[in-house]
């Protein structure tokens, strides 16, 4: 059951738990979603009343990027490579195979950008072909 209520101003969370019974404990979990990476600090502190406060998190959290998903599509016979503009530091590698001793090759084709994707248009060919984006 929520116990309080949460306001938000300027960016700031403000969780007002109202009155608790002597032995009571309320918790708040707090899932951010960030929008960009770099380490990002905790401002937490309590104010008013009597009691204890615990935190339990770290003073920092450090956003580490994903990894950009691959995508591969068959248009009009040319196969098309594509990945996220968010990846723009990666660049598209390809290798006839995947053995211990595969050569992989940077892709001169520069990448067109289109409807927030990078995109590698290349022949379709009867041999398997292998793509990897690598980051610098």
């Amino acid at each position: 059951m929520p116990i309080g209520t949460v306001t938000e101003t300027n960016g700031i969370l403000t969780w007002n738990v109202g009155t608790l019974t002597t032995g009571a404990d309320a918790r708040w979990f707090i899932t951010v979603l960030p929008i960009g990476t770099g380490t990002f600090t905790n401002n937490i502190s309590f104010r008013g009343g009597s009691g204890l406060a615990v935190f339990d998190l770290p003073s920092s959290i450090t956003v580490l990027p994903s990894a950009p998903t691959l995508g591969v599509r068959l248009v009009g016979g040319q196969v098309e490579i594509f990945w996220s503009t968010n990846y723009g530091s990666f660049h598209l590698q390809r290798a006839s195979s995947l053995s211990g001793s595969s050569q992989w090759n940077d892709l001169t084709n520069t990448p067109a950008t289109s409807g927030g994707f990078y995109r590698v248009t290349v022949g379709a060919s009867v041999s398997s072909k292998y793509f990897r984006l690598v980051k610098p």
